[in-house]
């Protein structure tokens, strides 16, 4: 399932540009601020309408759909037990609109994994500062950014944008 299989050149070139750049700006401005626009996502969600609508290929809608609604729903719920940020849950669900049902163990996977290195760096890199703040009181007193505080969160936009890139080059827009 190519997302952009029919479309020729520059048009395909176009459209896997803006996927990219779109999900890669949404995981610096969490990275920056801990937020992900709602802008970004609707113009991630409306890209995929004009990709989708430029290759009418027989797309079956309702894989790409109930895909979204699945990982929403999942979404909710992690959301509602704080283990997803707002921001997170709709750039997934955007990410999983993209994959439809077929490519969505893929996505899953991806972001997993993207998760899991970078939660693991992000914890090694709060313990490394606080261990060398101890040792160097100076340290303790330079101004940190806040991923980079222990006991803050995590960034999730970026695993969510490595998985969807990473998921995205493989399968959906080449």
């Amino acid at each position: 399932m190519n997302v952009t299989a029919s479309i020729s050149g520059p048009g395909q070139m176009a459209v896997a540009s803006a996927f990219v750049l779109l999900f890669a700006l949404a995981a610096l401005s969490d990275l920056r601020r801990f937020v992900i626009p709602n802008a970004i996502v609707l113009a991630l969600g409306a890209l995929f309408v004009i990709a989708r609508l430029l290759v009418w290929d027989g797309v079956a809608w309702h894989s790409h759909v109930l895909a979204a609604a699945l990982i929403l729903a999942l979404g909710l719920l992690a959301y509602r037990f704080r283990v997803l940020a707002a921001g997170d849950v709709k750039l997934l669900t955007v990410a999983a609109l993209w994959c439809g049902l077929g490519h969505l163990p893929a996505l899953v996977f991806a972001v997993g994994i993207a998760g899991a290195v970078l939660a693991v760096a992000l914890l090694a890199l709060r313990h490394a500062i606080a261990v060398l703040a101890v040792a160097r009181p100076e340290v303790g007193r330079i101004a940190l950014h806040r991923a980079l505080i222990l006991g803050e969160g995590v960034p999730y936009g970026l695993a969510i944008a490595a998985g969807s890139i990473w998921t995205g080059a493989r399968h959906l827009i080449t």
